[in-house]
Parts: structure tokens; sequence; C-alpha cells
């Protein structure tokens, strides 16, 4: 299972973890660009409503980045309708091809592009779009061919690549639930080199100039700085995922918000190393193999890319601390080490929470206080009265 994750790159430095050899250039390593990124001057913004940011605590609904196939009809530059429709049908005889002749997964694969999608995938057939039917998270790998939302997704090719810093898992025992932190324990992918990655940022920095856009590794915004900075992690996690497009229905309110991409993370039985944290894990594609065949829906066939989905001992993790129990945690220690046996504090209630705590005593002996400042109420004058002809006996 996958329900919280941490995705905490500016745009710019997601491309430079992402970088790959590319097969269509001789090998030589490249960045994938942002589908409708730069050109419109919204880094991150797909085709559509989404846009990424930053953060250290994600959860299902946020718009996240992911890989996929620059194969993808909507992945295209602009064209006239008659070559998009060309560049589909294309697309579609490729895999049909693919996948009547077994395909060997051996062929030129195509370029990468980077994506924000919203978590949760929506079906295209969908009519209520995101605000019916059940939040689609993730998709059981044991059942991915049964469920219509999975099965159509899947005999489309539209497989992606879902990419964070790492994901949580909750450990409970009794009333204690101590979150931790998982990633892959190998810290760097061993084909691409320092120069590697200098060399791929070069070439997509020159192709920004040539378009008249900005540099991708570009400065984070300002007011995250603090908290996000230009912070390099040592390796994306990359998990296996399907998306779907859902277009609003002509004359709906959501019309003009454009189609809404949407994906669900693949998971399968938890290996043998994380099965006492929990029974499920991500479907995670460790190397850039495996990535590649996945996202190559053109060539390689549907069982082919099926094979890759398995059980995989290629975590680590560490305990992090327990505020990340609530969602609106979202500070950048929610992925550091912490020692789970250290004492934890007990919160200091509030409000409503605080005063319930207090004894019904307490509580009466609180409100005969004097509130400090008030003025001291008048006493009847029989009263005083009485007192005078007391203190005069």
């Amino acid at each position: 299972m996958c329900g919280r994750t941490a995705c905490a790159c500016e745009p710019g430095v997601v491309s430079r973890a992402c970088t790959y050899r590319s097969q269509r250039a001789g090998g030589k390593p490249r960045q994938p660009r942002w589908v409708n990124g730069k050109r419109k001057g919204d880094v991150g913004r797909a085709a559509g409503r989404a846009r990424y940011y930053p953060s250290f605590n994600v959860a299902p609904s946020t718009n996240m980045p992911v890989l996929l196939s620059a194969d993808h009809p909507h992945c295209q530059p602009p064209a006239a309708a008659g070559e998009a429709q060309a560049a589909s049908a294309a697309t579609g005889q490729r895999q049909a091809e693919s996948e009547s002749s077994g395909g060997d997964g051996q062929g030129v694969a195509g370029e990468r592009v980077l994506q924000t999608m919203r978590w949760g995938l929506v079906p295209h057939w969908q009519k209520e779009g995101p605000k019916a039917g059940p939040m689609l998270n993730n998709c059981r790998f044991e059942g991915i061919d049964g469920k219509p939302s999975f099965r159509n997704a899947l005999k489309r090719g539209q497989r992606c690549v879902v990419l964070c810093d790492g994901f949580f898992e909750w450990k409970t025992t009794g009333k204690d639930k101590q979150p931790y932190f998982m990633t892959f324990s190998s810290d760097s992918n061993s084909a691409l080199t320092d120069k590697d990655l200098d060399v791929a940022q070069a070439e997509a920095d020159r192709l920004d100039e040539a378009e008249g856009t900005e540099p991708t590794q570009d400065a984070p915004d300002p007011s995250r700085a603090t908290k996000f900075g230009n912070r390099q992690p040592k390796r994306l996690l990359t998990m296996a995922g399907l998306f779907d497009i859902w277009h609003p229905p002509a004359g709906s309110e959501l019309e003009g918000d454009g189609p809404l991409f949407s994906y669900s993370i693949v998971t399968v039985e938890a290996s043998s190393s994380i099965s006492w944290l929990h029974h499920r894990m991500p479907a995670m594609l460790d190397g850039d193999d495996a990535i590649r065949q996945w996202l190559d829906f053109g060539s390689v066939p549907t069982e082919k890319a099926l094979s890759l989905i398995r059980s995989t001992s290629c975590l680590q993790w560490h305990p992090v601390t327990q505020a990340m129990n609530s969602i609106k945690y979202k500070e950048p220690d929610a992925i550091v080490k912490v020692d789970p046996r250290a004492a934890k504090p007990k919160p200091k209630p509030t409000g409503l929470t605080a005063w319930l705590k207090v004894s019904p005593s307490k509580r009466r002996a609180d409100d005969e206080v004097k509130v400090e400042g008030e003025p001291e109420a008048k006493k009847p004058a029989e009263d005083t009265a009485a007192a005078t002809a007391t203190a005069g006996e």
C-alpha cells in the first residue's frame, strides 16, 4: 500500500534527477522535458489543470510529477489536427503490432517527458469525474486486468512512472503509531556519472535558449527557498503507475478547466524484508532498463511490461517524527531519521480539550477567582449596615 509520499524537489531538480540515456540520441544523456511547461511560463504545469508544488507530506488528490513516454499524442508539440490524428494512429498501430508479434522490447525506446498529474486515477468514462466514485490511489497488481478502470488504461498503453523522494508507512503497536520513511537502498544510479548529468543539463539549457525560454535548472521560488532550496536528492523513487485522461462534459462548469490527468500506483505483496511493516508495497522499477520497458508502450507489449512488476528488496527505511501522523505536517524534518525510543513529549491540550481535562472541583475554583482588573461588585446596603454594626460591637 502507498498512501503518503514526499516529493520536495523543484521542477528543474526533478528533471535532472530523471536524466537517462536516450537511445534515439545514440545513448547520450538527456533530461526529460516538462509537458507544456516552460513554453507557457508555468513550470511543472501540464496540459490541463494540474500544477506541481514540492511537499514533504503528499496525500492522494495532490498534483505530483510522473514520467511517461513522449510518444503519447498529448505529449507531442502543437500540430495541425490532421498531423495530431496521424501521430495518434501511428502510435496505436505500433502498439498493436507489438502486441500481436509478441515484441521483444529491444526496439528503439522513445524520449521521456515529465508531466504533473493528480494522484487518484479518474477513469475517462466516469461521468461525474473526480467528484464521483472511490479514490483509486492504488492499483493491486493481482487484479490489474479485472477492473475496467485499470484494464482500459493498460490496453491504451497509459503506463507511467510515479516519482517521489520516498513514501511513508506506519507500524502500529497498541495505540502507538510510528511512521517510517522508505527510500531506495542504493543512493545513486550507477549507469550515470556526474559528468553525464552535466552534459544532459547543458543540452537542456541549450534547448531552452533555442526556444527562447528560461533555463530548466531555474532558481526556486523565493517564498519556498528556505524550505526546499535547490536540494538535490541522491535518487528519486520510481514506482510503476497507470494514468488516464478525463475530459469534462461539454457545457459543464468544469469544461473550462481542460482535461484532468490522474494516476494510480501499482502495488504488490510486500517483500520479506518489509512485510513486518506492511503487507503491501508499491511496485518498484529499480534501474533505467525497467523504467524504459515500462514506459515504452509502443514496442514493449503489455504482457512483457507486466513481467517487470514483482516484489523486490531494494528499499531501506528509518523512523521519522510522529508529527507525520498528521496530514497537515509539512516541515523538512518530516523525512529526517529520529530515535523512536526517545521520550515522546505529550502534546499540550488546548481549547475545549484542555478544559475537559481539568477536574470539576478545579474548574469551580477557577470560576470563583476574581479576574484581575475587574472592579469589585458593590454590596447591598443592608449588608454594609450590618457589617458596620457588628464592627461597633
